[in-house]
């Protein structure tokens, strides 16, 4: 039934019945995902010959592909594949060229909402998944079977450290401190705790 359809129309079906939700997310995604990933990103090439070949108007054609890859591609549990909208033996250009017009339309800069934020960092969750799959496999079919792939470094994340530094204090017999910001700061403490 969805098996060699295209995405665009997969998008406009299920703008007119919600309902194929279910069904859609049960096949894989079609291998021209990117063409809804672009009308979404607002490249106005692409949605021209969408309008052209559909004979919707534009912005239901963009309505149409925002919801499908909301729905679709990012619906919970999807694997990394489906996110970026590739098969899962996609070449890594491809992955790639997917990523970038995802970024494109999700980025802080072009949409300032909260679920736009939440789906990009999905996305490039999916792109070091699916690149690591990729890797690893990649490097186990040069090596030949049985072997291990090399380890990765893992990296930690180390936190600055700082040096505590002792400022002097203000002599005994004198009433100013030697740092006239530490001064200060002991003259707004004391004036907070009403020590003068």
């Amino acid at each position: 039934m969805l098996e060699g359809r295209l995405a665009l129309d997969l998008a406009l079906e299920l703008a007119r019945m919600p309902t194929l939700g279910n069904a859609m997310r049960a096949h894989p995604a079609p291998a021209d995902s990117l063409v809804v990933i672009r009308i979404a990103a607002g490249c106005p090439k692409t949605l021209r010959d969408a309008v052209r070949a559909t004979g919707v108007g534009p912005d239901a054609v963009r309505d149409a592909c925002v919801l499908y890859l909301q729905q679709i591609h990012f619906a919970p549990g999807a694997d990394s594949y489906r996110v970026l909208g590739v098969r899962s033996d996609a070449p890594r250009s491809e992955m790639r060229e997917h990523m970038r017009w995802l970024m494109t339309w999700l980025h802080p800069d072009e949409n300032r909402g909260e679920w736009e934020s939440v789906f990009a960092e999905r996305v490039l969750r999916a792109w070091r998944e699916a690149g690591t799959k990729k890797g690893a496999s990649s490097v186990a079919a040069v090596a030949g079977p049985g072997s291990v792939p090399p380890k990765r470094r893992s990296r930690r994340l180390r936190f600055p450290v700082h040096r505590w530094v002792a400022l002097p204090l203000a002599p005994e017999s004198g009433s100013r401190a030697r740092s006239p910001l530490l001064g200060e700061w002991l003259r707004s403490i004391c004036m907070r705790l009403g020590l003068r």
